[in-house]
């Protein structure tokens, strides 16, 4: 009995304890905003990096009160009073996305015009940046409103607000987390990542977007990139062969299962000496990825493997011509033509066969800037190894006919005379 009447005395005296709190006790976000505002009117250098944190801190923790326009607008000035331009940029430029009513809106637009008519980091970017101004700052929530933001910070691709981005990226991740273009956002954060080289970062980040939007369609996107940092930065190459594959065999149709397949034609090559496997790799993107850009590059690739690595010049000189019969406009055929004309001359000793195809060079690009000199390695060879004068001066005369005006046709009218001389011997 006495233990419950101990009990109820406690109850009371909580009770009454609490209803002579004042009501103006509990914390009010506009107590806290008067007081840094109040500082910054002080103007006191030394205060300057306290009110960054200080103010950084108040637009984080409370993003719906009535004064955060003001504060993200203070935090600005700040940082421009503090010398760091491009931190102001970007905290103006938040002010105006994020409260497009905002009371100062106009100061806020003429301090940035100010900034980047000066800023020489800006000079290639002033008419985008401009633009932005004199248009409306739109989007029905503030999340809206947040990411469209995010957007112009990512493309304005300023390496100096690369650490900015990525606080606001992580901000919004954490402040939306079921926003609608969430998974976009998390590409950001690890991209961000990859460009300030942190590469494990951005490694992991990729991994985690394929863990939380498992249907995501950037996945393939996040993958490739994940799998060049594991092979290009982490040196774990065969950490990379496994998501490229992953790639080829869940996304066939996207636009990097033929990039996952050049790399791993490229990462046998190159770091596992499987040529054989290579080749696989590489003939499996020509066959399958015809139009792929890089799909001429895994041609070259073959035939370099066939005629430096394995001594199979049939077999090189065929990957060679299949450059130049399915990529003749491509500027890969004129060196393959002359890599032919060198495995002709140096390795297979059949040298009539090597001057056509140094000739033939002229024939297919005839603009190409060392076309004569090509002209002139023919008939050379045909002079030196065949001591066939009257082919050597048919290939110097083309020089002489077809490139008049370039500086190779006095040496080539120089050759036709000493190639007349030695056949009238």
């Amino acid at each position: 009995m006495k233990c419950f009447s101990l009990v109820k005395l406690i109850l009371i005296v909580t009770i009454l304890f609490t209803a002579s709190i004042p009501s103006n006790a509990q914390f009010k976000t506009d107590k806290l905003f008067t007081f840094l505002q109040e500082t910054y009117n002080q103007h006191d250098k030394k205060l300057y990096e306290f009110l960054v944190v200080e103010l950084n801190q108040f637009v984080k923790s409370f993003p719906d009160s009535e004064q955060v326009a003001d504060a993200c607008f203070i935090l600005a000035k700040v940082y421009q009073a503090k010398g760091k331009k491009h931190e102001a940029l970007a905290a103006y430029y938040k002010t105006m996305f994020l409260y497009p009513n905002f009371s100062q809106h106009k100061e806020c637009a003429d301090i940035v015009r100010e900034i980047i008519a000066k800023e020489r980091a800006y000079r290639d970017k002033k008419e985008k940046l401009a633009a932005i101004l004199d248009g409306e700052f739109t989007g029905e929530t503030t999340a809206d409103r947040y990411y469209f933001y995010l957007n112009f910070l990512i493309e304005l691709d300023e390496s100096r607000l690369y650490d900015w981005t990525l606080a606001e990226t992580r901000q919004f991740f954490y402040q939306f987390p079921n926003y609608l273009h969430i998974d976009t956002v998390m590409q950001w954060i690890a991209d961000l990542y990859a460009k300030k080289g942190d590469g494990r970062e951005a490694a992991v980040s990729y991994l985690k977007l394929g863990y939380t939007h498992p249907d995501s369609p950037l996945l393939p996107y996040t993958l490739y990139s994940r799998g060049m940092l594991l092979y290009q930065k982490l040196g774990k190459y065969e950490a990379g062969i496994n998501v490229f594959e992953q790639i080829i065999s869940v996304y066939p149709e996207s636009e990097y299962a033929s990039a996952s397949l050049f790399m791993l034609g490229e990462i046998k090559e190159k770091k596992m000496k499987d040529y054989e496997g290579a080749i696989t790799d590489y003939r499996k993107l020509v066959d399958t990825y015809p139009q792929y850009k890089k799909s001429v590059y895994a041609l070259l690739a073959i035939a370099d493997i066939y005629s430096k690595k394995k001594n199979d010049y049939p077999a090189a000189i065929a990957a060679y011509n299949e450059i130049i019969e399915k990529y003749q406009t491509h500027s890969l055929g004129v060196s393959a033509l002359e890599k032919i004309g060198d495995i002709y001359k140096d390795k297979l000793k059949d040298y009539k066969k090597s001057a056509e195809y140094y000739a033939k060079i002229a024939e297919l690009y005839p603009a190409y800037e060392k076309a004569p000199e090509m002209l002139l390695k023919a008939g050379t060879v045909c002079e030196d190894k065949l001591n066939d004068y009257k082919k050597a001066i048919e290939y110097y005369q083309l020089v002489v006919d077809k490139y008049s005006e370039h500086k190779k046709a006095s040496t080539a009218q120089k050759k036709i005379s000493k190639a007349k001389h030695k056949m009238d011997k």
